[in-house]
């Protein structure tokens, strides 16, 4: 019995000091350990009622590879889930500060504040709640089937919703240029998946499971292509929504889209 069943066990006998002693070092068995005595109830129940596929030597490989991993995949994957958000968060504001210290858009002084304030609070609140959904604890009860997909469409709808407004300025001489549409959309394009790389680099390195669900996935590239279009909110003095369309939002859809090939592409494989 490994230490952590050993800690379990004690939450279900009551022996609160060994169970303390043990979640003082292990940080998912803390989380676990809120739940209280019925967890514990459960996780002994499932012990017993649950076949675990394969034989002996094959769980004894899956366990040793556990405990044999190291390094700083391992390290994050035990942090707690409100670690994970935590340091996603981090990474984000990071990412925005380093833009307006770089040298934020050179209309930010007249941008209309209000339409500022919507764009970056509705940006920030569903890059969040998406945030909050894909670093959920594993045994927390299962959220509805819709809860991931709805996710996806609104970190890559928003962008678009955005765009189409109306321009926010149109007399600025930064708020147009007269350089190739296309050529301008593709620095920004190129800009914003830099500036969400970051996020989506430390979203797959908490990843507890060996490989994040479909949707999981989706649900992380949406997240790189809203966290690109904050620092793009920031930075790019751009207006028109032809601009914003093609070369903010076109982020989120272009990457989802090599996702869901990619993806897809694999499964064939898989099954051929």
């Amino acid at each position: 019995m490994s230490s952590c069943e050993h800690y379990y066990v004690a939450l279900y006998e009551g022996r609160t000091a060994d169970a303390e002693a043990h979640a003082a070092e292990c940080a998912p068995c803390a989380e676990l350990g809120a739940e209280g005595r019925e967890l514990a109830e459960a996780l002994i129940d499932a012990r017993h009622a649950v076949a675990v596929p394969g034989d002996a030597g094959e769980a004894e490989a899956v366990l040793g590879r556990i405990d044999a991993e190291r390094g700083i995949h391992a390290t994050l994957r035990e942090l707690p889930a409100a670690m994970h958000g935590f340091l996603a968060a981090v990474v984000v504001t990071s990412v925005l500060f380093a833009v307006v210290i770089n040298g934020p858009r050179p209309d930010l002084m007249v941008y209309p504040f209000g339409r500022m304030v919507l764009v970056m609070g509705s940006m920030a609140f569903v890059l969040a709640a998406a945030a909050a959904l894909l670093v959920r604890p594993m045994h927390r009860a299962q959220l509805p089937s819709w809860a991931g997909g709805a996710a996806v469409v609104s970190l890559i709808a928003l962008p678009v919703a955005l765009s189409v407004l109306p321009q926010a300025i149109t007399g600025h001489p930064h708020a147009q240029t007269a350089q190739p549409v296309l050529q301008v959309a593709f620095g920004c394009f190129v800009y914003g998946t830099g500036a969400g790389a970051g996020l989506w680099m430390l979203l797959r390195t908490m990843e507890r499971r060996d490989r994040p669900t479909l949707v999981g996935g989706a649900v992380g590239v949406g997240m790189l292509g809203l966290a690109g279009n904050l620092a793009l909110q920031l930075d790019c003095p751009l207006t028109s929504p032809a601009h914003l369309l093609l070369g903010h939002a076109s982020v989120g859809v272009v990457w989802l889209m090599v996702y869901g090939v990619l993806a897809g592409s694999k499964q064939v494989l898989q099954r051929a």
